[in-house]
């Protein structure tokens, strides 16, 4: 009688002498490699909990690694207390975690959810799994390996004689991944900017700030904190507070104000940057807070731009952003516009009826360029100071990426994309969805280093 499908355990031995027909006890059967595990959920960074281990979650089984698994990543969670899967180096480190590099070839896999398992169904998608046998290739994937369906795809001709434009990943079968494009330097406002990265506004001041910690230099530019006319406190503190999706900011565009910005803030970035672009960012209260910032800073040969901050609340028109409407944005831009002969980007919030129509206003009237997305109004009880703020970080990626595509394919204007982005695969979304330049945020708040890091990953490729 055969032995039943899975079961690897040894065969029974025989007695030694003295024992004559006996057999050994069976030792435990050794799972089969291929089990299959609940994975647990995805916790994103900063949530700060501790998650619920998910029932028939798999273990660390101290034999697999004999079986070659060189420092398997052991994100599997425990019985007891286990936190959630983790981020690190901007991916998720899933439960079940493929083998480091240099493992025995089909060592470990990923874990996935036991049929009809639905606690798993809102956990992210895994990757493919590592080779699979004849007879369990993909569906739409030729069985026997990366050779034979080198040999079944169909030639570059028969590609173009089919379609302009070849079936989607997910159509065809296959493993979709983030679009990869080669970064080089970006013409955008007449000139050149080293590299497509930015700093973003508010993230690390006037430059200064972060000097000893990064390299601005290796940036392809920095867009300033927000200058208003007069100083500005901000709001009370606490002004930031973080959630699972990212983060509530309230800082209330607090800065030294024009007179000091100009004296001392951009005098410093005219002596320590060679290469990065400076973009300053204009706030205001009304449009003439706006132009009296833009015409005392218009001949400073340091700045490349000015990005209008266009969800400032309007006190002239009752407390509504300037960016509420297309006739706040229309006054907006074109009374800058006339301050001076420097390029112009507005910034704008995903959150209103129509973005493109509001972009095709600011080009109307004299914008260079749009820069997609602000942050977008959120509260959470007691988090902060002033009581509402704006939401930032991983949960606006998405948000700007479709707007950028959106913007460019409709109003066909040059897009500064900001919004979620963390990792050289964020950038270049947005940049295949036809951003010129894009900014880093939140996550340059997290950690300062990260812009030049990401601009070193786009420049390898």
């Amino acid at each position: 009688m055969g032995r039943p499908a899975g079961d690897r355990s040894l065969p029974a031995r025989r007695g030694g002498a003295g024992l004559p027909g006996r057999t050994a006890p069976r030792r435990a059967p050794v799972p089969a490699f291929r089990e299959r595990a609940a994975p647990r959920p995805v916790c994103p960074q900063s949530a700060g909990r501790r998650g619920r281990p998910v029932a028939g979650a798999a273990r660390f089984d101290p034999r697999r690694a004999r079986l070659g698994v060189r420092r398997l990543a052991l994100h599997l969670g425990a019985a007891r207390g286990a936190e959630s899967s983790v981020r690190r180096g901007g991916r998720l480190a899933r439960s079940g975690a493929r083998a480091h590099s240099g493992a025995t070839h089909g060592a470990a896999r990923f874990a996935r959810p036991a049929p009809g398992d639905r606690s798993a169904r809102s956990v992210a998608r895994w990757p493919p799994p590592f080779p699979r046998r004849a007879g369990h290739a993909r569906a739409g994937r030729p069985a026997g390996g990366a050779r034979a369906r080198r040999a079944a795809a169909p030639t570059a001709p028969a590609l173009r004689s089919t379609s302009a434009r070849p079936a989607s990943g997910r159509a065809a079968g296959l493993h979709v991944t983030a679009p990869r494009s080669t970064p080089r330097a970006s013409e955008l406002f007449g000139v050149t900017f080293q590299n497509p990265v930015l700093l973003a506004s508010g993230t690390a001041g006037f430059g200064r700030e972060v000097r000893d910690v990064i390299d601005l230099d290796a940036l392809g530019g920095i867009v300033t904190k927000a200058v208003t006319p007069e100083p500005r406190r901000g709001h009370a503190a606490p002004r930031v507070a973080e959630f699972p999706g990212g983060m509530l900011n309230a800082v209330g565009l607090a800065n030294p104000g024009l007179a000091t910005v100009r004296d001392h803030e951009l005098p410093w970035l005219a002596t320590h940057l060679r290469r990065a672009r400076v973009i300053v960012n204009v706030a205001g209260a009304t449009v003439d807070d706006y132009v009296a910032v833009i015409r005392d800073l218009a001949d400073l040969a340091v700045i490349t731009a000015f990005e209008l901050n266009a969800s400032c609340p309007n006190t002239s028109a009752g407390g509504l952003e300037f960016g509420a409407t297309p006739e706040g944005v229309r006054e907006l831009v074109r009374r800058c516009r006339g301050a001076t002969t420097k390029p112009i980007t507005v910034k704008l919030s995903p959150v209103v009826p129509d973005l493109t129509a509001l972009a095709q206003v600011a080009r109307d009237e004299g914008a260079d360029a749009v820069t997609l997305v602000n942050t977008i109004p959120g509260a959470l009880d007691h988090r902060l100071g002033n009581g509402s703020g704006g939401v930032s970080g991983p949960a606006l990626l998405p948000l700007g990426v479709l707007a950028t595509r959106r913007v460019t394919a409709r109003v066909g204007m040059p897009v500064i994309g900001v919004g979620g982005i963390r990792t050289a695969r964020d950038v270049r979304e947005y940049l295949a969805a036809g951003a010129t330049l894009v900014a880093i945020g939140t996550a340059a708040l997290a950690d300062p280093r990260v812009p030049e890091r990401v601009a070193r990953e786009l420049a390898r490729g």
